[in-house]
């Protein structure tokens, strides 16, 4: 029998705790996941029964009804057609998607898992591995940014992995130097881009930064011409299909790449530096992505920094672009809209430096244990807080009834935003959050109908509720609904459904 090295030996313990971190972390993701995604009753979140009226039309038609990426949704649908073997249809659709929502998203800790044995010295460098599993691996699966896309932000949860995945592989890819080595990061960028425009934003500033710091920092700058080309060209198929696939999305983010001034548009801190009134800081202060993005920014600057002589020049290739996406991703600086969403994702590429310092320098962790400790706590509040975004249970019973009395033919129903994607899934009907729109499309609907909450009970965090509701109340252009014969046709606890005249009766 063949004997095992010294050097093995001594990998052997490392090897085993870092995959016993894994495991850890993964069970912990998923338990404290779980409380969002599978305690409550129902899905949580603004847009949780989007997903329910997506893979319901996959399993009825084979596509979806809107337009959107497509990948997460065709997984779920396959899981919820192996389930509707043991289950009804219904049910096997809310249990496919609650239960990718658990699972998925928390498979983030498989790429970091990967980079940690990537940036493992080959000499073993103790518990340095272990800690980068063990407090990446929180912050990816655990800490407020995955947790905020539980229940209403599927997609975006589910695509993370695949994001830092491509980075691994590209990695490995430009670590090879073969042009024959591209072909699995470049099927791992396009699957990726399928799943989410989250994922095809981290896959294209993670390029572009690749692109560009191998041009700057590396004196064979021809070789990069083939890497460049190839996934430059991947990148831009993706984008192609991306606007076939959702249209609307997909020219929103092939517009800011044309014009890079759009990300600092109406910025709150660029207007406030302008000395302009009415800057919105608090609500970017408020952003946990931004503050998390940045600190571990500065880590991947530090660990740049110490380690600017001893790393090949791939790894400090990513190293470098991936810091500077982080920091790009997280800049204050940026327009509200874009920060608040580039910021949650702001983590995913600030794990691989801080994963690679943590391997190599364990005494990071007095800033690294501060850090993840404010992350978690953030999570656990966000726990607390996406719960109340779930719909009650006596209302959800109040829908199901509603649909006994629904009247025939087409019908479009005015209901606020939060209960739209509710309303399509258990009455199965069009819906408009505003009421003008409604009127000015209603000679293609046989009558329009109008949800009204009049008591406080639907979700947990609704506002206390006027003595007095009139019709729309909530609904930003309610005025419009003024000179409308409105007719009740129901009512419980929660809700009243009414029928509104499509002639205006006069009333002022």
């Amino acid at each position: 029998m063949n004997e095992m090295t010294p050097a093995a030996k001594q990998d052997m313990p490392t090897d085993r705790g870092v995959t016993l971190a894994l495991a850890a972390v993964l069970a912990i993701g998923f338990a404290v996941r779980a409380q969002i995604s599978l305690v409550p009753d129902f899905l949580t979140g603004d847009d949780g029964a989007y997903y329910l009226v997506q893979v319901r039309a996959i399993l009825r038609s084979g596509r979806l009804p809107i337009p959107d990426f497509p990948l997460v949704f065709y997984a779920q649908a396959c899981l919820a057609g192996l389930l509707s073997l043991f289950l009804e249809q219904s049910a096997a659709i809310v249990a496919a998607v609650r239960w990718s929502d658990a699972v998925m998203p928390v498979l983030l800790a498989v790429p970091v898992y990967l980079f940690v044995r990537r940036f493992t010295p080959e000499k073993g460098s103790g518990t340095g591995p272990v800690l980068a599993m063990v407090f990446a691996g929180l912050l990816a699966t655990a800490s407020v940014s995955p947790l905020w896309m539980a229940g209403g932000a599927i997609k975006n949860g589910c695509a993370l992995p695949l994001g830092l995945l491509f980075a691994y592989c590209l990695m490995q890819s430009l670590s090879e130097g073969r042009a024959r080595s591209l072909w699995i990061p470049l099927c791992v960028l396009v699957i990726s881009s399928l799943s989410h425009i989250s994922a095809l934003a981290l896959n294209a500033a993670l390029l572009v930064l690749v692109v560009v710091c191998r041009l700057v920092f590396l004196p064979q700058r021809g070789r990069a011409f083939l890497p460049a080309a190839a996934f430059g060209g991947a990148l831009a198929g993706a984008i192609l299909v991306a606007l076939w696939l959702d249209p609307d999305r997909g020219w929103r983010f092939l517009g800011v790449l044309i014009q890079p001034s759009r990300f600092f548009a109406g910025s709150p801190v660029v207007t406030w530096l302008a000395g302009q009134q009415g800057a919105r800081l608090e609500a970017v202060a408020s952003l946990p992505g931004v503050w998390i993005g940045n600190a571990l920014g500065l880590l991947g600057a530090y660990a740049l920094w110490r380690y600017r002589a001893a790393v090949d020049q791939t790894t400090r290739l990513i190293l470098w672009a991936t810091t500077l996406e982080t920091l790009l991703f997280a800049s204050p600086l940026l327009a509200f809209d874009l920060a608040e969403r580039l910021s949650a994702v702001a983590f995913v590429p600030g794990l691989v430096p801080l994963t690679f310092l943590l391997c190599r320098c364990p005494t990071a962790l007095v800033a690294v244990v501060p850090l993840t400790a404010l992350a978690l706590l953030g999570g656990m509040l966000t726990i607390k807080t996406a719960r109340l975004t779930s719909l009650r249970k006596p209302a959800y019973e109040e829908l199901v009834r509603m649909k006994a009395v629904m009247p025939p033919g087409k019908t479009i129903l005015i209901v606020r935003h939060e209960l739209n994607w509710w309303v399509v899934w258990v009455l199965e009907v069009h819906f408009s959050t505003r009421v003008r729109p409604a009127l000015e499309i209603a000679d293609r609907y046989d009558s329009i109908l109008l949800l009204d909450e009049i008591g406080p009970g639907a979700f947990g965090h609704r506002a206390p509720f006027p003595m007095v509701l009139e019709p729309g109340w909530g609904l930003r252009d309610r005025e419009f609904l003024q000179s409308r014969k409105i007719t009740t046709i129901t009512e419980g606890n929660c809700f009243r459904l009414s029928r509104v005249e499509t002639v205006a009766s006069g009333r002022q």
